[in-house]
C-alpha cells in the first residue's frame, strides 16, 4: 500500500463545461489513469479504479467514544478503514475530496459505504438521508460539502431522498485533528439547529459524514435531530482512521 500511495499523483481534471464530444477526445489523446496505482480507468469519472477501492479495508459498526449519558447515537456505520498517516491512499483520497475539490472521488467512497450499509435491514426504512452540514463559511471556501456529495450518490442508490435543509450549522467550529475526545464533544456542543421541526417530526433520519473519529460531530448532528422530533436517527461515515488520542 506504501507504493501505491507514493504514485498517488495528480490526475487530468477535466472542466465540467466541456461537451461530452470534446471530453471524449481529451480522453484518447490524454486516457485518465488511476490516482493509486496509474492502472488505465475504464470510467474517467471515478478516478480511482475498482482493484484499489476492492484494496481497502471495510469496516461495519464503530462504537462512539463517549459516556452513554452524553451520546444519542451508539453506533455509526463505516465502510472503509484508513490509517492517519500522511502515506495512506485514503488519507490522501479523503484530503482531496476536502480540499482539492476532487468531487468525483466522492461516487467511490459512497460505493464503498453503500456495500457495507446494504446489510442492515433498517435501511430499507429510512425516509431521509441529511448531509452533515458544513458552515457556510467553510462551504463557500471549499465549493461544495463533502458530506452533502456521498449523501447524494447514497440518496440515488437507496433511492431515498436528500434533504439537507433540515439540519444547520449555526456557528463556525474548531477543526477536530488536534482536539481530544472531550474537547471535540464541546467543540461541537450547540453548533446545530433544526430550523422547521415539522420537516423531521415522526422521519427516520441517515446522517452522511465523510469521517468518523471519536463520533463527536455526528453524535451532536443525531441529538440536535431527534430534539427536533425525528423518530430515529443512523449514521454512515466513509472512512475511520485509526487513530490514538488522549
Amino acid at each position: 500500500m506504501a507504493e501505491m500511495a507514493k504514485s498517488f499523483t495528480g490526475h487530468r481534471l477535466q472542466p465540467s463545461f466541456l461537451p461530452g464530444i470534446f471530453s471524449g477526445f481529451l480522453d484518447f489523446f490524454y486516457p485518465p489513469f488511476c490516482q493509486i496505482c496509474q492502472d488505465l480507468l475504464d470510467d474517467a469519472r471515478r478516478m480511482v479504479c475498482p482493484k484499489c477501492w476492492s484494496s481497502f479495508e471495510t469496516y461495519g459498526d464503530f462504537a462512539v467514544k463517549f459516556p452513554a449519558s452524553q451520546k444519542t447515537l451508539h453506533t455509526v456505520i463505516v465502510g472503509l478503514l484508513g490509517q492517519a498517516t500522511l502515506d495512506d491512499p485514503l488519507n490522501q483520497i479523503i484530503h482531496q475530496l476536502k480540499y482539492d475539490r476532487r468531487a468525483a472521488l466522492a461516487m467511490g467512497l459512497a460505493d464503498r459505504m453503500a456495500l457495507v450499509l446494504s446489510s442492515y435491514p433498517w435501511v430499507k426504512h429510512i425516509d431521509m438521508i441529511v448531509p452533515v452540514p458544513l458552515h457556510p463559511s467553510r462551504a463557500r471556501s471549499r465549493g461544495y460539502n463533502q458530506s452533502q456529495l456521498l449523501a447524494e450518490h447514497l440518496g440515488n442508490m437507496f433511492g431515498v431522498p436528500v434533504v439537507s435543509k433540515v439540519l444547520e450549522r449555526i456557528r463556525p467550529t474548531e477543526s477536530q485533528t488536534r482536539l481530544n475526545q472531550e474537547q471535540r464533544r464541546k467543540n461541537v456542543a450547540g453548533a446545530f439547529r433544526v430550523p422547521c421541526p415539522e420537516e423531521v417530526e415522526g422521519q427516520r433520519i441517515l446522517l452522511v459524514d465523510d469521517v468518523v473519529t471519536t463520533g463527536a460531530t455526528l453524535n451532536e448532528c443525531a441529538k440536535t435531530l431527534e430534539s427536533g422530533g425525528a423518530l430515529n436517527v443512523y449514521a454512515v461515515a466513509a472512512v475511520h482512521f485509526q487513530t490514538s488520542l488522549p
